[in-house]
């Protein structure tokens, strides 16, 4: 299944209780947005 999210973002999955993690790839920068 091909994936529908851009190549610059990512989606980290911890598991059901614990938080997931979005990570975002910028050329000069990264931010990860912790969903917990």
């Amino acid at each position: 299944m091909p994936s529908v999210l851009p190549d610059t973002m990512r989606v980290l999955e911890r598991g059901w209780l614990s938080s997931n993690n979005i990570l975002f790839l910028g050329r000069e920068q990264t931010a990860l947005v912790d969903s917990g």
